[in-house]
């Protein structure tokens, strides 16, 4: 692994200890965490305002 690839890893992951971030994928919101695939519909409604 170079070293800016290296570091990029180490900056994300430091981030989402921060965030508290437990599994992939997490998608954060509005500062709202959404968490596995499972729930991509319910981020995609609070961005769109749609229900899913």
């Amino acid at each position: 692994m170079t070293a800016p690839i290296q570091e990029e890893l180490a900056s994300n992951t430091s981030l989402a200890a921060e965030k508290a971030v437990f599994g992939s994928p997490t998608y954060f919101y509005k500062n709202e965490p959404y968490f596995g695939q499972d729930r991509s519909g319910f981020l995609r409604e609070a961005i769109t305002g749609q229900p899913i």
